[in-house]
């Protein structure tokens, strides 16, 4: 596996962890939320990892597969993963589009590390 897609798909599974995992827990043991206050930029830091590392990813993936499906999914993840910076007033709209993002970039890296172990 390629290091970029494979720490790409680690990544985006931890943010699949924070996004789904995480409030259910609170919701099973409330007394958490007091203990583990995560300031509201870690949205912005994952994303300013996550565009330099798939772009990297997907592009080399691409210059040996030629399959522009990794691409198209990757960049939508990577728009979803941006709405981070856009100020809405809807309760858990960051938490929702993030995790969409987080989805489509991880599908996109198995995607892209299948189609490249394909060819050899």
């Amino acid at each position: 596996m390629n290091v970029f897609d494979g720490t790409a798909m680690a990544l985006s599974g931890l943010c699949l962890i924070h996004c789904i995992a995480l409030p259910i827990a609170f919701l099973a043991l409330p007394s958490l939320i007091l203990i583990s206050e995560l300031p509201e930029s870690i949205h912005r830091w994952l994303v300013a990892i996550a565009l330099p590392l798939a772009t990297i990813a997907l592009s080399i993936g691409y210059q040996r597969h030629r399959q522009t499906l990794p691409l198209v999914l990757g960049f939508a993840g990577l728009v979803f993963l941006s709405s981070a910076f856009v100020p809405v007033s809807f309760p858990h709209f960051e938490t929702f589009m993030t995790g969409i993002g987080g989805t489509l970039l991880a599908i996109a890296h198995l995607k892209n590390w299948r189609m490249r172990r394909a060819i050899g």
